[in-house]
């Protein structure tokens, strides 16, 4: 390379390394609408079954069928309905949390918006919500997110989230169809 050529080169090499939104071309990273850069990192995926063991499935209640003289499963149950639908939740909430506390990292922020190692931020979430934010930098860095980014920012930042884990949103979908609808659940098995 001649002099000038090394010269060009480093001119257009500054410009991809510096300029934020050339980095945007990844499709590991993720934009929020305030500036604010994150990207998807890689984790081990062996910590969705923790998850799991950390929030078991209710389980189903017995019940005495006198017509049949024995007690049986009763997954029609108001309550096991409600606790299966509380649980699935619980369940999402937590992969998603973890999806985004291990699964991604920042890569900048603009000026104007606190850090997540900020107090400012912290303090307002704290006299707003009156909620203590979690002193371990990864939860930190997942109450920051949520407090600065928008609904649609977490709406693409968890679809990220989600196909990480190998989940399509078909089969998000096709897994809510499976629930019983409100005028099945009336039913009794």
């Amino acid at each position: 390379m001649t002099d000038h050529q090394d010269k060009e080169y480093l001119e257009k090499l500054e410009k991809v390394v510096e300029s934020p939104e050339e980095v945007q071309e990844s499709p590991s990273v993720i934009r929020l609408e305030n500036g604010v850069v994150i990207q998807m990192v890689s984790f081990y995926r062996g910590i969705l079954a923790v998850i799991l063991k950390q929030y078991p499935e209710p389980k189903v209640p017995i019940y005495f069928n006198p017509d049949k003289e024995r007690e049986e499963e009763n997954p029609a149950d108001p309550d096991y309905i409600k606790a299966v639908e509380d649980h699935t939740n619980t369940v999402i909430n937590a992969m998603l949390d973890v999806g985004i506390a291990r699964g991604t990292e920042l890569v900048s922020v603009p000026k104007g918006i606190s850090k997540p190692s900020d107090k400012d931020w912290q303090e307002e979430v704290e006299e707003l919500l009156r909620y203590k934010v979690p002193s371990s930098a990864r939860l930190r860095y997942l109450h920051w997110l949520k407090w600065v980014a928008t609904e649609t920012d977490l709406k693409k930042v968890f679809e990220k989230v989600i196909g990480s884990f190998g989940v399509t949103e078909a089969a998000v979908e096709e897994e809510m169809a499976r629930f019983p609808s409100d005028e099945e659940r009336s039913t009794d098995l």
